[in-house]
Order: C-alpha cells, then sequence, then structure tokens
C-alpha cells in the first residue's frame, strides 16, 4: 500500500523513500512506501517553497534506477546517511542537509546545478565567479575549461592565478576556483559522492616574509547547504573572510568579522556568517612561519531561506558603518566599540583588501589598514581617524549609512573645511578632494552625552567632565581631590573662551562659541584633567 506524502499533516518521516509522481494534477507529489516495496524505476520530486522543508530522520535510499529531485528552492534534511545507486539530482537554488556523522554509500550519481551569468561568447567578458565543488570527483568538464571558458585556482606560494585549460583536472574540496563564462546558462557538478562529514583543508602556507599578499588562501564551503562561519574549526587563521564578488560598478571586496558579528558589504548583497553553498571566499594566515587549518562538519550546515541582512550596531556601545560614493561606485567601513576587543590590532578588527582605479575608505592601526575596527573604550579611545584613497580628483560623498550610539553622539570632522557634522542615519557630506590617499583629513569623534551619562558612575576620586554638542559643559570636581580647583577652555589656537574657580561637586558651563573643538583644562591641587569636546551649530 502507499500513503501520500500530500495526505499528511507531518513533515518528517522515517524509512527509505522511493515512491513517484503518479498523479499527473500532482506533477510535485512525494510518495512514502516503506522500505521493503520498493519501486524502482520512479522519480521523486521535492518541490520548492519555505513551507517545505521534510527531514528524512533515517537513511535515504534511491535504488539503481530511481532518482530524487530537489526542485529549485527546495530544502531537504537527512538525519542518516544517503545510499544511492540511482541519481540525486540538486537544482540550482535548493540545498540539502546532512547532520549527523553518517558515510554516505552506494554507485550512484549526484548532479548538483549553479545558474551562472556569462557574457562574451567565445570571448568571456563577464563577471568572475569564486566557486568550488559540492561533489567528489568532479572536474574541470563542469565549466568547460578546455573550450572558451576561463577557469583558473590561486596558489598562495606563488601569489598568483594559474589557469585550468583541459576538461580533466580534478576539482579538490575545499578548493575555490575562479570561473569566467562566455553564456547564461546552469552549470552541473556531476560526480561519485556528495560531500559530507568532516572535511579538512590543513596546509594553509604563508609563504616568506615580504610579499604583502602572503598567507592569503581561496577556499571554498564544500556542501551544497549553508555553512556557518562563526562556528568553523580554524587554527592560525583570521577570524575574517572576505568574498570577491560583483558591485554595481564591477568586482569588489565584502568582509565578515567572526569576533564582532560585523560585516561590510560594498556589492550589495547581505553578507553574514552564514556561507552559501559552492561560494568560495578568502582566509588569512596571520602570523609568518605558520601553517592554517579549517575544518568544517555537518553541525555547520543549514538552509538559511530566509533573507538576511548586515549586522547592525545594536550590540555595541557605538557603531558607524559610513560609505565613501561617487558617480559609480560605493565602499564602505565599519568603527565599533566592544568590551572584547582591545585598542591595538587583534581579531575584532578586518584587513582592507584594496581595488585599484576605486575611491576607497579606511581606518587604520599603526600600519595596519582596516575596514572594520573594533575598538575597546570611548573613555580611551574617543577619536578616529578615517582614511580615503582616490584615484582621481573629484566631488565624493560620506554617507551615514548606520549609527548608533549609547548616550552620546557622533560627530564627524572635515579639518581641511573645518566642519563639523553630527552623524545620524542617512546623513551624506559631500566634499571636493585630490587624486592621492590623505590620512589626516576626516575624524569620527564619538562624544558622551552629559545629559544621560552618569556621574554616580564616575570614581569619586577622579576629575570628571561630560559635554554635549550645544556646548553645555558638566564638571564633576570630588572631595578627594580638592576643596577648590579652576577650569580653562581654550579653543585649538589657544583663545581663552571661559576661566573660572570652581569648588568641590558638580558645575554646568554654558559655552557660547562656533562650531570646532575645545580643550578643557581642570586643575585641582596638584591634579589636573584635561579634555577636548565639540561644539556644532
Amino acid at each position: 500500500a502507499q500513503i501520500r506524502f500530500r495526505d499528511l499533516s507531518i513533515t518528517e518521516f522515517t524509512g527509505k523513500i522511493w515512491g513517484g509522481t503518479t498523479d499527473s494534477a500532482w506533477t510535485t507529489a512525494l510518495n512514502w512506501i516503506p522500505s521493503g516495496v520498493p519501486e524502482t524505476d520512479d522519480t521523486i520530486q521535492i518541490p520548492s517553497g519555505t513551507d517545505f522543508s521534510p527531514i528524512v530522520s533515517g537513511n535515504l535510499a534511491v535504488a539503481a534506477t530511481g532518482s530524487i529531485v530537489l526542485k529549485s528552492g527546495a530544502h531537504l534534511t537527512i538525519n542518516g546517511a544517503i545510499e544511492n545507486n540511482g541519481t540525486v539530482t540538486i537544482e540550482s537554488g535548493a540545498t540539502l542537509v546532512q547532520t549527523g556523522t553518517s558515510t554516505n554509500a552506494g554507485s550512484g550519481a549526484f548532479h548538483v546545478a549553479q545558474a551562472l551569468d556569462g557574457a562574451g561568447g567565445a570571448t568571456p567578458n563577464g563577471r568572475g565567479y569564486y566557486i568550488g565543488t559540492p561533489v567528489s570527483g568532479a572536474t574541470s568538464v563542469t565549466f568547460n575549461a578546455a573550450g572558451s571558458n576561463g577557469m583558473w585556482v590561486y596558489s598562495e606560494a606563488a601569489n598568483g592565478y594559474s589557469e585550468i585549460t583541459d576538461n580533466s583536472t580534478a576539482l579538490d574540496l575545499m578548493e575555490g576556483y575562479v570561473v569566467r563564462l562566455g553564456t547564461t546558462d546552469t552549470y552541473t557538478f556531476t560526480g561519485s559522492g556528495l560531500n559530507n562529514g568532516a572535511l579538512s583543508a590543513t596546509n594553509l602556507t604563508r609563504t616568506g616574509t615580504t610579499n604583502p599578499k602572503r598567507g592569503y588562501h581561496l577556499v571554498s564551503n564544500p556542501y551544497p547547504s549553508y555553512l556557518n562561519w562563526d562556528d568553523v574549526d580554524a587554527a592560525n587563521l583570521s577570524s575574517t573572510m572576505w568574498y570577491r564578488t560583483e558591485g554595481a560598478s564591477g568586482m569588489v571586496f565584502d568582509t565578515y568579522n567572526s569576533n564582532g558579528g560585523v560585516a561590510v558589504s560594498n556589492s550589495g548583497t547581505p553578507v553574514t556568517n552564514f556561507i552559501p553553498p559552492m561560494q568560495a571566499f578568502w582566509v588569512y594566515v596571520e602570523n609568518d612561519g605558520e601553517t592554517g587549518a579549517l575544518t568544517f562538519n555537518n553541525s555547520m550546515r543549514s538552509h538559511q531561506p530566509g533573507a538576511f541582512g548586515l549586522k547592525a550596531g545594536d550590540d555595541h556601545a557605538a557603531f558607524v558603518r559610513i560609505n565613501l560614493l561617487d558617480a559609480l561606485s560605493i565602499d564602505q567601513t565599519v568603527v565599533y566599540f566592544t568590551e572584547q576587543a582591545s585598542d591595538g590590532f587583534d581579531p575584532y578588527d578586518s584587513k582592507k583588501q584594496f581595488l585599484s582605479n576605486r575611491p576607497q575608505i579606511f581606518t587604520q592601526i599603526g600600519d595596519e589598514e582596516l575596514v572594520i575596527q573594533g575598538l575597546h573604550d570611548m573613555a580611551t579611545t574617543s577619536q578616529v581617524a578615517v582614511s580615503i584613497q582616490l584615484p582621481a580628483s573629484g566631488e565624493f560623498t560620506l554617507q551615514a549609512e548606520e549609527v548608533e550610539m549609547e548616550d552620546g553622539v557622533v560627530v564627524l570632522e572635515d579639518k581641511m573645511t573645518e566642519t563639523f557634522l553630527e552623524l545620524t542615519h542617512g546623513v551624506n557630506y559631500t566634499f571636493n578632494a585630490d587624486e592621492g590617499a590623505d590620512h589626516d583629513r576626516f575624524v569620527l569623534h564619538f562624544n558622551v552625552n552629559p545629559s544621560t551619562a552618569s556621574v554616580s558612575a564616575v570614581s569619586l576620586d577622579e576629575i570628571h567632565i561630560q559635554a554635549d554638542l550645544q556646548g553645555n559643559v558638566n564638571i564633576h570636581l570630588p572631595v578627594s581631590v580638592g576643596e577648590n580647583g579652576s577650569v580653562r577652555i581654550t579653543d585649538l589656537s589657544g583663545r581663552v573662551v571661559h576661566s573660572s574657580g570652581i569648588t568641590s561637586g558638580t558645575h554646568a558651563i554654558q559655552l557660547s562659541e562656533t562650531s570646532g573643538i575645545y580643550v578643557i583644562q581642570v586643575n585641582s591641587n596638584a591634579v589636573q584633567r584635561t579634555q577636548k569636546i565639540i561644539i556644532v551649530n
């Protein structure tokens, strides 16, 4: 007897799937027959739709003349092994997750498809794709590398790409490849095994001591499902991964830092910890003399059928995502504060990958140029210099895509024009600049708001200064420091704008000055506290 899956209210079943699409009015019907009653010549189609994600709680068996097809958009989870003696096809946009440590078996074939754009015909001139194989036994015939399509593999030791020009090169698991295709089509990886279980890359080198690109490797998600970078077992590698992908004006770099949970997208495509199926990405061995390693397993796999976006700043004391725009391109950087980070270069920071002939924005810690900068405490780092690098002179815009700060504000300073601008979501600042790099022109100031900050949270043995952007200054002079003291406030030229004596306690001062940076100096006995504040009119 047969039980029609469409008549069941459950989405979990056990045993072996055989069945068939015998009802023409139900073209994606899924039948379930106990393993003792196989129908070996049938085809099972797993339909698409995020509300249809069947789970096989046991093993999945495909007989010699049978086949299973996961339609585009379908999501199938298998808690056991796959015994494939027929054909398993995963269409482009479908995902298959295996859990546990089951070892697959059988002599059948696996086909995993991916729809890719191409252009130029016999002389491909479209975008490049960074991709890896989800099956064992696949070769370069997948992309007809012996024909007009281009296919390359990267070598860290040689610091460059070599082209694959035949159709017989075996594709290594976890290796990333670059392809450029002459036509838009669906390209299919064919192999004898579907990648499953623990997979490792153990010889990620860092060659020499001088090449600026040493230590970078192009690896790939080897599964027909999403891979969680936050869970990956890595040794001697940066916490950051980078995608080389297509943006509005050509190829760009997108970045994800797992320690901070922060992403940068220059392509406009959402970037998270979930690496798409077959996606190749860059990893980095940080230190000379070390060898990196990666290990993936089934516990890191998932479907991720819903939309997801960039990491927001809700979890950070302060968070700024700022874009550098010109007429054709976008480049982005992030500065954020988290208690886990230090103020030096550490795993909460991500190195900047530069593009030639594009406007670039970044920050720096020493000699390290960063696309993501994580800092520890605004008490020790209240301002961050923002660098730009421009291929030509012209008009550009800084766009505050995301600004979050607990109990305060973020101010952008343009030193060249002596402009101060409070940054909020969507604020733009347009400026003119000359060709070249400028590391000193722009500064982000993180300013604590005295109306919301608590003096009680401050040590009673410390002089404390708070100010807002309108020139409202609060000064707390503790008794332990002295009964009497003095306050002197100057602009950056040294002009005194306020001078007075104060006694112990909390005092409010109102400054009526033009926009700019001012220096407050509080003295009492041998104790002195100096702090810069900003006024924005």
